[in-house]
This record gives C-alpha cells, sequence and structure tokens, in this order.
C-alpha cells in the first residue's frame, strides 16, 4: 500500500482568535517587545503571554501588501499602541 508525501494540517474549526489577552494566537504576528529578562539563549524554547496591539501592514514584495496581528509583550505597550492608532 503506498502513502502520500503531501502534508496537510487543519486548524481546529472550534478555535477562536479573539482580540482580548489570554486568546491563543495561531499564524504569523508582529511582536512589537519582549521581556528582557530572563534572559534568552539560542534554541530556547519560549513561551509568552502577549496583549493584542492591532494590526500591522507590510509589503513582503513590491505590489503584495499583507497585514498581520500586532502583539506587544508588555500591557503598557500594548495600550500606548492601541490609542496612538486611535488617533
Amino acid at each position: 500500500m503506498g502513502y502520500s508525501r503531501r502534508s496537510v494540517g487543519n486548524r481546529d474549526s472550534k478555535l477562536i482568535e479573539r482580540d482580548e489577552p489570554a486568546s491563543p494566537c495561531i499564524g504569523t504576528v508582529l511582536l512589537t517587545d519582549f521581556p528582557k529578562r530572563p534572559a534568552v539563549k539560542l534554541y530556547d524554547y519560549v513561551l509568552l503571554q502577549a496583549y493584542p496591539a492591532g494590526e500591522y501592514l507590510y509589503t513582503p514584495v513590491p505590489g503584495v501588501e499583507k497585514q498581520i496581528r500586532k502583539f506587544a509583550g508588555g500591557l503598557d505597550t500594548a495600550v500606548k499602541t492601541k490609542a496612538a492608532a486611535g488617533k
């Protein structure tokens, strides 16, 4: 019997990404800042709690714009970033 070399990944349809703290985040995001301590070494596995801080628009290649979610490692930074974007 043969097998397929193609890998297929499916996202859990019950998983919800919300715009609030303690929500899971899946996919590419921009982390605007991160905690300085404890120091991270190469190949360390790191879990962060980050706070929603809006959206980020970038151009991966000329003529193509993509929007990803922006998160901040600190609550103060997230609040300041969202307040500045609202003005």
